[in-house]
């Protein structure tokens, strides 16, 4: 009974959200406003301009993580293959 109910109260939420969705015109304000509040905040805090390479930095220290992580996974799906199959 419960799935069931949990079935409908997702289900009624995703139909929901399609409705509830904003107007290009709307988004396009909320873009400009978020901007201009980007903008007043760096004058604010006196940036002039934000390093580009910034960007690029991270995804340099994050390419060697991100390789880790699939051979984790790599890893863990090999191993539990191998407990379902009982083949090593």
């Amino acid at each position: 009974m419960k799935k069931y109910f949990l079935i409908l109260l997702f289900g009624g939420m995703i139909s929901l959200s399609s409705f509830a969705q904003l107007s290009q015109q709307s988004r396009d304000s909320i873009n400009r406003l978020s901007s201009e509040d980007h903008q007043l905040m760096m004058k604010r805090l006196g940036i002039t301009s934000l390093d580009p390479d910034l960007r690029e930095n991270l995804q340099l220290q994050m390419q060697p993580m991100q390789t880790k992580a699939r051979l984790l996974l790599t890893s863990a799906s090999r191993i539990r293959s191998c407990l379902k199959t009982g083949n090593p």
